[in-house]
């Protein structure tokens, strides 16, 4: 499968519009980041933040994120969540069995 994907001088349609999706989908991730840090620079003066309570902010929206979307995707895919937090504990003792759960 390598050797075809090595071998190609071009992307299929498919994969356009795979590498479209990436992108999107980054776009619309790191979109509140902009628009906090885009806010920041407007409060950061008439509040006096200093860098620590600025960086904390946006650290808030990121960890947000993770626990937000580790809850609420709860009910959506649970074995998912299990094995994902089983590999990474296994990962983080043993690298070797990480690979085999990975490739599951």
């Amino acid at each position: 499968m390598f050797a075809r994907l090595d071998a190609a001088r071009s992307l299929t349609g498919n994969q356009y519009k795979i590498v479209a999706a990436a992108i999107i989908g980054d776009m619309l991730e790191f979109f509140d980041y902009y628009l906090i840090a885009f806010v920041l620079a407007f409060i950061i003066k008439p509040r006096k933040l200093t860098v620590l309570k600025s960086a904390t902010i946006l650290l808030s929206s990121g960890v947000g994120a993770v626990l937000g979307a580790f809850i609420w995707g709860a009910d959506r895919r649970p074995v998912w969540q299990a094995q994902s937090v089983h590999a990474d504990g296994v990962e983080f003792f043993d690298r070797q069995r990480a690979a085999i759960f990975r490739a599951r």
